[in-house]
């Protein structure tokens, strides 16, 4: 995934949520910028080039996104409460 293909993603998140979405190229050296969502912010690196896995889920996990681009929806039976730790559905695990 690149960064414009993160981007979409993020701003369907953001209509779901209620949230607003916003990247300021400003906010960074060179190709990079910052991507806020909500209350939350990370850095990006240039939006036309690929994100490595490990970038990609450390990037959605500081701006509280799954990796399957939803809020709250983990494994099946699971949920994230709002400190985004995993919950079984049903008990106070």
């Amino acid at each position: 995934m690149n960064g414009n293909e993160l981007l979409k993603k993020l701003r369907k998140v953001a209509r779901q949520r209620g949230e607003h979405l916003e990247f300021i190229k400003k906010h960074g050296k060179g190709s990079h910028g910052t991507i806020c969502l909500g209350e939350r912010c990370t850095t990006m690196k240039d939006r036309k080039k690929e994100i490595g896995k490990g970038l990609l889920n450390a990037m959605l996990e500081q701006l509280g996104v799954d990796k399957e681009g939803e809020e709250g929806e983990g494994e099946e039976g699971t949920k994230k409460d709002a400190e985004g730790d995993t919950k079984k559905e049903g008990t106070n695990e």
